[in-house]
């Protein structure tokens, strides 16, 4: 029968870090899909909009409830939602990267713990 061996505490520290890493990425990685998905729908919305005549009617949902806006006013808040939207997006790209960045470096510490028989590597 095969011996296990049991997993030397450093490494087990070093995996519990990265699977929290991977945790944070995963909802880091949904919360850009909606921030893509609000940039795409506002983006949509603006281009209709500049295709709409200058007479025309324009409602905006304030709950549940429809209310004649001014096109010119609506166009403005959009543009400002969209450049906090793209705000976010780029604050959100740059954690991610910096997570992908420790995870990958924290996948390298593993294994050269692994290949050392679990003690850290020199210098690290």
């Amino acid at each position: 029968m095969a011996s296990i061996e049991k997993v030397p505490p450093e490494v087990e520290a070093r995996l519990r870090k990265l699977r929290e890493i991977q945790a944070s990425l995963d909802r880091m990685v949904r919360d850009r899909s909606v921030l893509l998905a609000s940039l795409n729908e506002i983006d949509r919305v603006l281009k209709e909009l500049q295709e709409l005549g200058e007479d025309v009617e324009v409602y905006k949902n304030l709950g549940v409830v429809l209310v004649k806006t001014n096109k010119d006013q609506v166009i403005k808040e959009l543009e400002e939602k969209k450049e906090s939207l793209e705000v976010k997006l780029k604050g959100l790209n740059s954690a991610i990267e910096k997570l992908q960045e420790e995870a990958k470096r924290l996948e390298e510490e593993i294994r050269r713990l692994i290949a050392g028989g679990g003690r850290p590597a020199a210098g690290g």
